[in-house]
C-alpha cells in the first residue's frame, strides 16, 4: 500500500508542478513602447492631449481633427460613366453603370444614368421603364425626379407620343 501511496504522491506533485509552471508563465502585460516623439499626441480625455515632447503634461487641444468623408464609390463610377457617355463609348458606360448598381442598388442616380444610356442607344421602352424605377426609389431627390420626368418627356416625344410628352413635361415642372 505504501508504494501505491508513494506513486500517487509523486504523480500528484508532478501534476501540481506542471500546473504551477503554467500559471507562472503567463504572458507579460502589453506595454506601449512606441516613440511618442514620432507619433501624434493621444488624447487623455475629451479635453486634454498628452504633449508629444514632454510626455505627461496635459494641454488643451489647439484644433479638432478634420473629419474626412470619402466619396461614394458608386458616385465615382457614375462620373466615369458620364465621361464614357460623352465620348460615345456606350459599352464601357454600361459596364461602369452596372458596377455602380451592384455597389448601390437603391441609388436613384445610378438608375437615372442607366435610363440616359438606354435613351442614347435608342432603347426608349427600357429607358422609360428605368427612369420610372428611379423615380420610385426612396433615395430620389426632387431635382433628380424632375430630371427623370424631363428624360421621359424626351423619350415620349422621340417615340412620337406628344400628348404623353406634354404630360411628362407638366410633371417635370411641378
Amino acid at each position: 500500500m505504501s508504494s501505491r501511496y508513494a506513486k500517487c504522491t509523486v504523480i500528484g506533485l508532478v501534476v501540481v508542478q506542471l500546473l504551477s509552471g503554467c500559471v507562472a508563465n503567463l504572458p507579460a502585460p502589453i506595454t506601449d513602447r512606441t516613440d511618442r516623439s514620432l507619433s501624434s499626441p493621444r488624447p487623455n480625455d475629451a479635453n486634454e492631449v498628452v504633449s508629444a515632447d514632454r510626455g505627461d503634461e496635459p494641454r488643451k487641444p489647439t484644433q479638432p481633427a478634420a473629419i474626412v468623408v470619402p466619396k461614394s464609390p458608386a458616385r465615382d463610377l457614375l462620373a466615369l460613366a458620364d465621361r464614357h457617355l460623352a465620348a460615345g463609348d456606350h459599352g464601357s458606360a454600361a459596364a461602369v453603370i452596372d458596377r455602380a448598381l451592384q455597389i448601390a442598388p437603391g441609388d436613384a442616380l445610378s438608375w437615372h444614368k442607366l435610363a440616359q444610356l438606354h435613351f442614347a442607344e435608342g432603347q426608349y421602352a427600357q429607358a422609360k421603364s428605368v427612369a420610372l424605377r428611379s423615380n420610385a426609389l426612396p433615395s430620389v431627390k426632387p431635382s433628380l425626379k424632375r430630371s427623370n420626368w424631363s428624360l421621359i418627356e424626351s423619350i415620349e416625344r422621340a417615340m412620337g407620343n406628344s400628348a404623353a410628352g406634354d404630360a411628362a413635361a407638366k410633371r417635370a415642372n411641378e
